[in-house]
């Protein structure tokens, strides 16, 4: 393949590369080793990166729309404003990174790890975390509305002052999970026996 006009074998050069608004759209990176590698406000959309690694990668600003990492390595990755916009992680682990002003929405999680993850102000919208591990993540002023949390690990996760709006968290864990000023709606599913008022949810 060519990265801006060059061309690679990802498997042996890519590790550490510099490829800052480089152009990989559609490109096949399936278990490419990209640990470490600067991705700032690249084209990755409609990529298919199954498998590959990129851990501690800088993802800042770029573009991931409808692109697939099943079963990706992004842990400790950085993806400030990276756009996930339909893009499917199921399976992937994201543990420790951080997706501040990140756009997922639509995008699938299912059964990801993201333990310990800040995706502080990130739109979640629509967003399928189904038994995701969210545990102790940091989900300050998330847009979630109508996403999908069932049976997701949201122990100790803080949602204060998250959109809950037409969410589903039927069955999802949410021992000493801070809801503080978060908003939900009538649409909004609660694991049974969940308490609003005592978790300081507001119905709007």
């Amino acid at each position: 393949m060519k990265v801006n006009g060059y061309r690679i074998r990802p498997e042996e050069y890519l590790s550490g590369a510099n490829l800052y608004y480089s152009n990989l759209n559609g490109a096949t990176l399936v278990g490419a080793s990209l640990n470490g590698a600067n991705l700032y406000g690249a084209n990755v959309s409609g990529a298919s990166l199954g498998g590959a690694d990129l851990g501690g990668a800088n993802l800042c600003g770029a573009s991931m729309t409808g692109s697939s990492l099943v079963g990706a390595d992004l842990t400790g990755a950085t993806m400030c404003g990276v756009d996930f916009t339909n893009a499917n992680l199921r399976d992937s682990d994201l543990g420790g990174s951080t997706l501040v002003g990140a756009n997922l929405t639509y995008a699938n999680f299912r059964r990801a790890k993201l333990d310990g993850t800040t995706l502080v102000g990130a739109i979640l919208i629509g967003t399928v975390f189904i038994e995701a591990d969210l545990h102790g993540a940091n989900l300050v002023v998330v847009n979630a509305r109508n996403a999908s949390f069932i049976g997701a690990d949201l122990r100790a996760a803080n949602l204060a002052k998250a959109n809950l709006r037409g969410a589903n968290l039927y069955g999802a864990n949410l021992e000493i999970a801070n809801l503080e000023c978060a908003v939900a709606n009538n649409d909004t599913v609660w694991p049974d026996g969940f308490d609003l008022e005592a978790a300081g949810v507001n119905i709007k």
